[in-house]
């Protein structure tokens, strides 16, 4: 398959665009990943130079460069993605992006599933199918860790992120710099947890904690 010319709207001959689309999560590795194996695809299936556009799944944009990027390309031009679910966040959203690039002349290729979609039925019935697959997948997901979370809650077991130690102190030196510098002098030179902690009118708990966590001592005995 190699890079094909078209003609644009005055005639004049144009090198048919190849672009990569990756929507990534925020970590390094997943780019990579579908960067590596996007253009091995186009390199293997002669498919030319390939451009590279990504857009991060926690984007607040809503598909806004897939969205762009289609309305840039134009008959005969090829988007490439990792896996159909890429093109956009919902079953909805993937079937109205792929129906609008397919309009357009503009073949889609997906890897994992080695497939080329075109404007053709069969290929429109195909993306039908694999967005809602997708879907249903993502919602399977979604009702197993649901279940999964309320049998640790009916265990006891707390969620979430732990509790900061020493974090009631660490707001209140906060807003009392000086009363900090002040106390962390006095116990340097020995002042007892119990005492600081009678000072502050905290627990003595909450003072070790903060002390442990902010003050680099090995240990605190509170007595």
């Amino acid at each position: 398959m190699g890079s094909k010319e078209s003609k644009g709207k005055q005639g004049i001959e144009r090198k048919k665009r190849v672009v990569a689309y990756l929507r990534v999560s925020t970590e390094k590795q997943d780019f990579e990943r579908q960067e590596k194996d996007l253009l091995k695809y186009a390199n293997d299936n002669h498919l030319g130079a390939v451009e590279v556009i990504s857009e991060k799944i926690s984007s607040v944009s809503k598909d806004k460069k897939i969205n762009d990027l289609i309305e840039e390309l134009q008959k005969g031009d090829v988007i490439l993605v990792w896996e159909l679910s890429r093109i956009g966040r919902s079953m909805r959203g993937i079937y109205l992006i792929t129906s609008k690039a397919l309009d357009k002349g503009i073949d889609i290729y997906i890897l994992n599933i080695n497939q080329k979609i075109d404007n053709t039925v069969n290929s429109q019935i195909m993306v039908f199918a694999w967005s809602l697959s997708a879907q249903l997948e993502k919602q399977v997901i979604s009702e197993r860790t649901k279940s999964a979370l309320n049998a640790l809650k009916k265990r006891g077991v707390k969620l979430g992120r732990p509790e900061e130690k020493g974090r009631k102190l660490r707001e209140h030196f906060e807003e009392n710099p000086a009363e900090k510098e002040k106390y962390m002098m006095l116990w340097k030179a020995g002042l007892s947890v119990r005492k600081i902690a009678i000072s502050l009118g905290m627990s003595q708990v909450q003072v070790g904690q903060y002390i442990k966590a902010h003050w680099k001592k090995n240990s605190v005995n509170i007595v």
